[in-house]
């Protein structure tokens, strides 16, 4: 239900965004206007180190860690997981690596042209500590026609209301499945974990809605530092044990608890210790001052490479301490998993044998008719009163999501026949 409800929020997502880029280059004359109106800053893709906070190295270095972060069994290769089969799972790879290259250029354009589109972003949006952050929706407000605008802010939500409802679930199986049933309660029932979880899954709400409000209230930073902050210090060791255990699987248990622990102290070390005026003193003569300050003004480049590193190194080696043994029975019962997991993640999917009853047809035909629906409530705003380019793009969005959810009908009934 939610992988369906993601695909549609998705595809309505992504018709908006195409559709506010195609009338911000309307807007300012075409492409050539556009990207001769962007300042020459914007075209200042390398500059020297230090000059901005995420420059040419920090890309690199985020793109390194990047692929951690899609690849691990739980920030980004669990969607494969949800696939058919092997076959369909190799498959399932294009669509974000086709998205990740198309769609960014689409999030961009209206961004990039905030500036030429409301001139008085800064002024108009003052009541923010930053500013800038409310471009993108600055221009939809000012180029969507009337209905669209909505539309745009519910995809919106809704595109964060999924992310955050599976976060929630996943935390939630974690704290039960990993603390709750193996240290607290051995022997406890299917009912008793779910009530855990559903108390897990409140309490990680609360966490969250204190955490937002504690950043847009007394935060400092912006919103995507303080994603890069939390990145920093929990979510970046985490990702390297759930990549790296899947790579390099015959280590002891302790392994990513004591990964995760270099992490999160690696990261307090270069946050919080090194720029403490004594120590910071005593660091120049030995790295030198443009280091220092380097690591003062881009920190976040060196949780990726430093802390992203170190904790990939300390559970590469702990392999090193991994012995099997018959005894004692926690130790026996914890190779036996381990041979368990290897062996599943080594087995190709049979689908037929292991699941059967494919249903994939219907599940097009369902979302396809989603999508249908969703495409015949969009052209009802075409007799919105709006100007006729308007009302053109509105019937545009309209149709691409009818088109899309015909195909995926006609799809379907050619699967189910």
């Amino acid at each position: 239900a939610v992988t369906a409800t993601d695909f549609v929020q998705l595809a309505l997502l992504s018709i908006c965004v195409i559709a506010t880029a195609f009338l911000t280059l309307h807007h300012v004359g075409g492409i050539s206007n556009f990207i001769s109106q962007l300042p020459d800053s914007h075209f200042d893709f390398f500059r020297p180190l230090g000059s901005i906070k995420y420059d040419w190295l920090y890309v690199i270095s985020a793109l390194f860690y990047g692929v951690y972060q899609k690849n691990s069994i739980v920030f980004g290769a669990a969607k494969y997981i949800m696939a058919r089969d092997d076959k369909a799972a190799r498959k399932s790879v294009w669509i974000p690596l086709i998205g990740y290259a198309v769609l960014p250029l689409f999030w961009f354009i209206p961004a990039a042209g905030a500036f030429i589109v409301v001139p008085d972003l800064m002024e108009s949006f003052s009541q923010f500590k930053n500013p800038a952050e409310a471009s993108f929706i600055a221009v939809c407000m000012t180029l969507l026609p009337t209905g669209m605008l909505g539309l745009m802010v519910a995809a919106l939500f809704a595109a964060t209301m999924s992310s955050m409802d599976t976060g929630l679930n996943i935390n939630a199986g974690f704290l039960v499945k990993n603390i709750y049933q193996p240290l607290i309660n051995p022997k406890a029932s299917e009912m008793q974990m779910q009530r855990m979880g559903q108390i897990a899954t409140i309490v990680c709400g609360m966490i969250m809605i204190s955490l937002a409000i504690l950043i847009v209230k007394g935060g400092s930073f912006s919103l995507f530092d303080a994603y890069l902050y939390l990145n920093a210090y929990i979510q970046a060791p985490l990702t390297v044990c759930m990549f790296m255990g899947m790579m390099t699987r015959r280590t002891p248990a302790w392994s990513a608890w004591l990964s995760i622990a270099v992490g999160m102290s690696t990261t307090l070390l270069l946050f919080n210790v090194v720029p403490i005026p004594a120590v910071e003193q005593r660091l120049i003569p030995i790295f030198g001052e443009t280091f220092i300050n380097y690591l003062q003004t881009n920190k976040f480049t060196f949780t990726n490479l430093i802390t992203v590193p170190l904790t990939t190194l300390v559970f590469f080696l702990s392999r090193y301490a991994y012995k099997r043994a018959d005894s004692p029975p926690s130790k026996a019962r914890y190779d036996k998993d381990l041979d368990e997991f290897s062996r599943r993640v080594d087995t190709p999917v049979d689908f037929e044998s292991e699941v059967g009853g494919d249903n994939s047809g219907h599940q097009a035909i369902l979302i396809g008719t989603m999508c249908m629906g969703y495409g015949c409530s969009m052209a009802l705003a075409v007799l919105i009163p709006n100007t006729p380019l308007e009302r053109v793009v509105i019937f545009c969005c309209a149709a691409a999501m009818f088109s899309l959810g015909s195909i995926m009908r006609w799809k379907g009934k050619k699967i189910t026949t």
